[in-house]
């Protein structure tokens, strides 16, 4: 991307140009950052070190997106790909500044990294979208015994103008041992076909996890829904439609209210049996206006912590906090605007939020092992992404391990902070124009 159009996504962010921008998933639009600063072109910074206490677990993974820890401790990762060689023709009806993936191909995939570290491709094979800004497709994901189930996202706004591939917006069943990807329902199809949340049709499954008794929990980043699966027999229904979040600006494509899009990222289930789910919120992103909310099993929706920023990833802990990944924060004040570093927060019960580890590119998905240690999936959206390993951050449990990661006893919060200057930063999902 050139310096030029860095500068023009800028100027799209900014409060007073397109009003309204939102994210398939979790992609941000790197191109246009790496062609002013070239600081991010890896999973952690150059020159930078990992945070004080955590280590590179496992690197090479193609926009490695979310992570589930099985009980022999092994990790798996979901990598979105790099699209593919099908050219996906621009719907005329799209608005030129709607960022929409041009290429798509089955590039995505799920990888198992042993205690070891070494890896293994487990399922191959997935969709992945591609334009010169992001990538998507394999998101969240959960073990289940010797199964996994997977979320695969995307098409995004492209979603009423092309036929989806057969795994598109899909949850699969991915049995471990062989391979073998099974289709056991598709969501876009649900979005395509009532649209719940009744703004613009479009669909992006995010994040994933499963509760004691099964049931499987899917964020659709695009269609700002929630799902519940019954594992059982494939059935699905609408947990709960996420409500806009506060704006000082109208949107044109909610109603003209004051309100940014919410876009649900990770998802976890607490020990109170209840879904908790993380906003990233909508372009310009500001800063405090993203949040965690409480979903009850009856879908009654509810704030469980808020003042947080584009929040991507989140993991109960095995001591009952919430731990939430901020991908990025983005000062637009700052001339040019800067990306700052992302982080991992732990949320205690009173609100008050204690940084677990800083200065971080792009983190997404988060998991614990029975031992307490915290994966992280950074450089997510960098075809060179890592899995960061940081010790003793919780206590040792007896809880089984979901795909949201197990209950974290304290560790000392990491003082590396640093700022990068990076400007044409975009993230790539929108649904509206001004």
């Amino acid at each position: 991307m050139s310096v030029d159009r860095g500068l023009e996504l800028v100027e799209y962010l900014k409060p007073g140009g397109v009003r309204r921008m939102r994210r398939t998933g979790t992609r941000l639009a790197l191109a246009g950052t790496l062609a002013l600063s070239g600081v991010m072109g890896a999973a952690l910074p150059v020159g930078a070190q990992a945070p004080a206490g955590c280590s590179v677990f496992a690197s090479d993974l193609a926009q490695p997106r979310f992570l589930a820890v099985g009980a022999d401790n092994a990790v798996y990762v979901t990598e979105a790909g790099s699209g593919g060689s099908e050219q996906i023709a621009r719907p005329a009806q799209l608005p030129p500044q709607v960022p929409a993936a041009s290429n798509r191909g089955t590039s995505g995939r799920v990888t198992r990294i042993a205690p070891d570290g070494s890896k293994r491709v487990v399922a191959s094979g997935l969709p992945s979208y591609a334009s010169e800004m992001e990538v998507g497709g394999a998101g969240g994901i959960a073990v289940a015994g010797n199964s996994l189930w997977v979320a695969v996202g995307n098409p995004g706004p492209l979603t009423p103008f092309v036929q989806p591939l057969p795994a598109d917006g899909s949850v699969h069943r991915v049995d471990i041992a062989s391979g073998t990807v099974t289709k056991v329902v598709d969501l876009g199809e649900m979005e395509r076909g009532s649209n719940p949340d009744g703004t613009l049709v479009d669909t992006n499954l995010y994040g994933l996890a499963t509760a004691p008794n099964g049931t499987v929990y899917v964020a659709d980043a695009g269609g700002n829904a929630v799902y519940s699966v019954n594992p059982a027999n494939g059935q699905a229904r609408v947990l709960a439609t996420i409500g806009g979040l506060p704006s000082p600006q109208p949107n044109p494509a909610r109603g003209g209210r004051n309100e940014l899009d919410p876009v649900p990222t990770g998802v976890t289930v607490g020990v109170d049996g209840n879904v908790y789910v993380g906003l990233l919120s909508g372009a310009p992103f500001p800063e405090g206006a993203a949040k965690v909310v409480r979903i009850t099993p009856a879908g009654q929706v509810s704030d469980a912590a808020t003042g947080l920023t584009a929040v991507t990833g989140v993991a109960m802990g095995p001591d009952r906090n919430l731990y939430v990944s901020e991908i990025f924060r983005l000062d637009l004040t700052a001339q040019p605007p800067a990306m700052r570093p992302g982080r991992v927060l732990r949320v205690l019960a009173n609100g008050t939020k204690q940084v677990v580890a800083e200065n971080l590119n792009t983190p997404n998905g988060l998991a614990f092992d029975r031992a307490g240690n915290l994966y992280i999936a950074t450089g997510s959206t960098t075809p060179a992404g890592q899995v960061l390993r940081c010790t003793a951050v919780a206590g040792a449990t007896a809880l089984p391990s979901t795909g949201g990661g197990l209950p974290v006893a304290p560790a000392a919060a990491l003082t590396a902070a640093f700022t990068a200057a990076l400007a044409g930063a975009a993230l790539v999902r929108r649904r509206g124009a001004a």
